[in-house]
């Protein structure tokens, strides 16, 4: 009997845990994720490091987390990258409303293009024949990077699929690879002490359309991503999500959090993606 009643209240507790797949921890949907286990503590929040947002995407779908944090682009071409090219790209905002919603959007990630000073990438066919770092398979740069070949016919590039760590710049340095490839925020540490002879390349040519948008970053122009706080299948957990962050988004914004919150509106509804309701 006693093993009965333990066995219900674990299985209870299984089912009343908010699950959220975040990034590495040295990533920004990390903190922000311990950000909002420690606010909505009453919301029993694990908070699991993944590979990014394509990894995200996936476990999201499989019903391994409850939300997730996305680069809206992983969303858009998730179809995409299912099939061969001969599939319609006028039908590639496949994933319906029924399997993941917005909760919120959380700001810009920008396309990044690092190289040595003197080997400059401004536009998409410079990268043909290069050797580009473009990130793990589940990091949400990976996906940016294959839709970017696939939807331009851009064919040789030549991939390379690891981490972008301090390693990348050794590489760059010394010609094992010729770009980085890299989709991330203004916060993101590795960029803020750029060795000297490594630049971020103006990369902001007319051929990019939806789901990117064109911003200015510090004195370069550069494509962005939209990003989001998303909920799959378990909406009444997304919806309690979103209350907490509502609730608590002077606390976010103002207290030691992290500084994407600040790039968070509450009242922008305008996510480029499905809103929950």
């Amino acid at each position: 009997m006693r093993i009965g009643i333990f066995l219900v209240a674990f299985l209870t507790f299984l089912s009343a845990e908010i699950r959220i797949g975040t990034g590495y921890k040295s990533g920004n949907y990390f903190k922000m994720g311990e950000d909002l286990k420690k606010v909505c503590s009453n919301l029993g929040i694990s908070v699991l490091e993944t590979g990014g947002s394509a990894d995200n995407l996936n476990r999201i779908l499989q019903d391994k987390i409850d939300v997730g944090f996305f680069q809206t682009d992983t969303l858009y071409s998730y179809e995409i990258l299912q099939f061969d090219k001969e599939k319609s790209l006028l039908n590639y905002n496949k994933i319906s409303k029924s399997r993941v919603m917005a909760i919120y959007g959380i700001g810009k990630e920008f396309i990044f293009v690092l190289t040595k000073e003197n080997r400059k990438i401004t536009k998409l066919s410079d990268l043909e024949n290069k050797k580009v770092l473009i990130g793990s398979p589940k990091s949400g740069a990976n996906r940016t990077a294959n839709f970017l070949r696939y939807y331009f016919s851009v064919g040789n590039w030549n991939f390379v699929e690891k981490d972008f760590d301090e390693s990348a710049f050794y590489s760059l340095k010394n010609g094992d690879i010729d770009a980085i490839f890299l989709v991330g925020s203004r916060e993101l540490k590795n960029l803020k002490n750029l060795p000297s002879n490594v630049i971020i390349n103006d990369f902001y040519t007319d051929e990019l359309q939806k789901p990117f948008g064109k911003a200015d970053f510090d004195d370069k122009r550069l494509f962005y991503i939209n990003s989001i706080i998303a909920v799959g299948k378990n909406r009444e957990k997304g919806k309690k999500i979103r209350d907490c962050i509502s609730e608590n988004i002077v606390r976010l914004q103002t207290g030691n959090f992290s500084n994407e919150w600040k790039k968070v509106d509450i009242r922008d509804k305008n996510t480029k993606w499905y809103n929950l309701k």
